[in-house]
């Protein structure tokens, strides 16, 4: 790997570095079959795709201690990505999105696709010569159909223009009308064109995630309005959400909440000021 000059580490003390830090990943699974037990992580999809990671970067750990004489592919580092996208929910909400988005896409995907199947087709065509010079257009870059489809998508990210076109332009200035309407169409249209797909569908995706997800928050605030509403009154009163509010405080990831706090909370949902707080207020 490109290092710009900067010391590493050899191949042993790379191992050194990677057990230390693979054996935090292991005590923080260790951890979660604690918390959630070896049936409940085989059980959740998510969490069973956890441990088989870190099992796969354990054996291939133990693999590279064994066979430390020789160099052979590591998959350590690509599971190391595939393991922080597991571990970040906002990652898998987006990989999700991106995932779904591929098949409403396709239709203008292919289009650039005959696109540049077309103008390869004819760059083939137009540029055919018989010449014994390696020169030419159709030697360098438009001998085949493949190569001239692979040489146009390559125009089509200007990352080889205006090479791709000077040995046609040389012959005659003409030429430069082919590869002028292939950028034109495929830049400034078909790009576009894709990119507000694109935009649409993204925007429509997460229009509809967060929907799902209010959805979701509110059936499990029925559910834990019907759990605290045990006499059925149809609402709950101060005590009982003053409660529940010094419950969900006392977990570590919320904020510690005082009595007079959750008082002003109650105050906040009571809505109406009946000193009641119905469902839908809940």
């Amino acid at each position: 790997f490109p290092s710009s000059g900067l010391p590493d580490l050899n191949k042993k003390d790379g191992l050194v570095v990677e057990g230390l830090l693979l054996a935090v990943v292991v005590v923080d699974l260790l951890l979660l079959v604690v918390k959630f037990g070896l049936a409940g992580c085989l059980q959740s999809t998510l969490r069973l795709a956890h441990v088989v990671l870190v099992c796969c970067m354990l054996a291939d750990y133990g693999m590279a201690w064994v066979l430390a004489g020789r160099v052979l592919p590591r998959a350590a580092p690509y599971l190391r990505i595939v393991l922080t996208c597991l571990s970040m929910p906002d990652f898998r909400q987006e990989f999700s999105t991106i995932f779904r988005l591929i098949p409403r896409i396709v239709e203008v995907l292919m289009v650039v696709v005959i696109l540049i199947f077309f103008y390869s087709w004819f760059g083939c065509i137009l540029f055919d010569s018989h010449s014994e010079a390696e020169d030419t257009e159709s030697d360098m870059y438009f001998p085949n159909l493949l190569d001239g489809m692979w040489n146009m998508l390559v125009l089509l990210t200007t990352a080889n223009y205006p090479d791709v076109m000077m040995p046609a332009y040389n012959k005659n200035r003409l030429s430069f009308l082919f590869f002028l309407s292939f950028l034109v169409l495929g830049l400034w249209f078909m790009m576009n064109l894709l990119l507000a797909t694109v935009f649409s569908e993204y925007s429509t995706a997460k229009a509809q995630s967060r929907d799902q997800m209010q959805e979701v928050q509110r059936a499990n605030l029925d559910q834990a309005f019907a759990v605290l509403d045990t006499s059925s009154r149809g609402w709950l009163d101060q005590p009982t959400i003053q409660y529940l509010l010094m419950e969900i405080s006392s977990y570590s990831t919320v904020k510690a909440m005082t009595e007079e706090e959750a008082a002003n909370m109650f105050t906040t949902l009571d809505e109406d000021g009946n000193g009641q707080v119905d469902q839908e207020e809940f």
